[in-house]
C-alpha cells in the first residue's frame, strides 16, 4: 500500500496551504503541492513487514519477543534496540517525536539545528548592500513563510524574488583581514539566466543578525544539496 493511501486527511486549510494527515508513521503536517518546502524530504517507502526476517543493522532475527520497527525516515525495519530513538523530524512534517534508527537519528539531530537556530531568523530577514538591485539603499532579504523564495525589498517595496531551487551555489565571503564573514555570493539559474548575486554587510560593525542570516542560508542549502547527492 502506498503512503498516499495510508494517510487520512484530518484537518484542512492549515496555515500557508498546509493540512494535517494521519499517516502510518504518525501525525504529520503536509503542505499542498505548490507549497512544499525545498528543505523537506519525500516520505520514504516502508519496507514490507514480511520482506526481511532480520534487523537491517544488527541482523538479529525477529521473533515473538524481538519485534519489527520501521524507521520513519529511511523506512527500513529494525529491532527495538537499533531503532530506539524518538526525535522530532521536521523535514518530514511530523508533529511529534518519531522512532528513528541510529544512523537517521544522528543525521536528524544535526539537521534539526537548522530549524531551531536559523529558520526563524531567515524568515525575519536581514539588510545588506546588494549588487543585483540598482540602488544605493539597503536591501532587506528574507525567506518566505513557505520557505520557497527569498524576497528582496527596498524601503518596504518588493524588488526581486529568488527561488531557493534556483540557487546553484553559495560562497561566504570574509573581511579583508580574513577574520569574519562579511557577505556572500550566490549563483542562481532560472528564467533570467545565470546570475551572480552578491550581498555585503553595510559595515564591518554589522551585528550578529547579518552573519547568522548568511550562515543559516548556507546551512539550509547544504542540507538540500546533501539530500540530492544521496538520492
Amino acid at each position: 500500500m502506498s503512503s498516499v493511501h495510508s494517510e487520512e486527511r484530518i484537518a484542512s486549510d492549515y496555515l500557508y496551504g498546509k493540512h494535517f494527515v494521519k499517516s502510518r508513521g504518525g501525525l504529520r503536517i503536509q503542505p499542498d503541492p505548490d507549497e512544499t518546502s525545498p528543505f523537506s524530504l519525500p516520505e520514504p517507502s516502508w519496507m514490507p513487514d514480511g520482506k526481511d526476517r532480520c534487523c537491517s543493522k544488527c541482523q538479529a532475527e525477529f521473533n515473538f519477543r524481538r519485534r519489527r520497527h520501521h524507521c520513519r525516515r529511511c523506512g527500513k525495519i529494525y529491532c527495538g534496540t537499533c531503532a530506539n530513538d524518538h526525535i522530532i523530524l521536521p523535514r518530514l512534517g511530523y508533529v511529534y517525536a518519531v522512532r528513528l534508527c541510529w544512523d537517521c537519528s544522528v543525521l536528524t539531530r544535526a539537521e534539526n539545528r537548522f530549524y531551531t537556530d536559523y529558520l526563524k531568523r531567515l524568515i525575519k530577514g536581514a539588510s545588506y548592500s546588494c549588487d543585483l538591485l540598482d540602488t544605493a539603499d539597503m536591501t532587506h532579504i528574507s525567506l518566505t513563510e513557505n520557505q520557497r523564495t527569498l524576497n528582496l525589498k527596498v524601503s518596504g517595496v518588493l524588488r526581486e524574488r529568488i527561488s531557493i531551487d534556483s540557487i546553484q551555489s553559495l560562497d561566504l565571503e570574509v573581511n579583508s583581514r580574513g577574520e569574519t564573514v562579511s557577505g556572500l555570493l550566490l549563483l542562481t539559474v532560472g528564467d533570467k539566466g545565470v546570475r551572480k548575486v552578491r550581498l555585503r554587510f553595510p559595515s564591518e560593525r554589522s551585528g550578529d543578525a547579518c552573519r547568522d542570516w548568511l550562515v543559516g542560508l548556507q546551512k539550509g542549502l547544504q542540507m538540500i544539496q546533501k539530500t540530492q547527492a544521496s538520492s
